[in-house]
């Protein structure tokens, strides 16, 4: 055999292992559906969480914090 017949035979060996493979993972999870409603948070769960009053005052707060340290790693180098 040549080299080129030895690049095919192992290229298609590797695609054939990537379809077994894929077709396997199917069948495995044939059975494994989920109901959209299965993955959203219960109401229960969303009842005692608070909420922040202002989102963008914290996220502003944040973006400081991190500019300031930021800027003071910086000056080191």
């Amino acid at each position: 055999m040549t080299t080129t017949n030895w690049a095919y035979l192992i290229g298609g060996g590797i695609i054939l292992l990537i379809v077994v493979a894929a077709m396997l993972e199917a069948y495995l999870k044939r059975n494994s559906k989920r109901r959209l409603i299965d993955t959203q948070p219960s109401k229960q769960s969303m009842r005692g969480t608070e909420h922040d009053p202002n989102p963008v005052a914290a996220a502003h707060a944040k973006n400081l914090r991190l500019e300031k340290e930021n800027k003071r790693l910086t000056r080191r180098l």
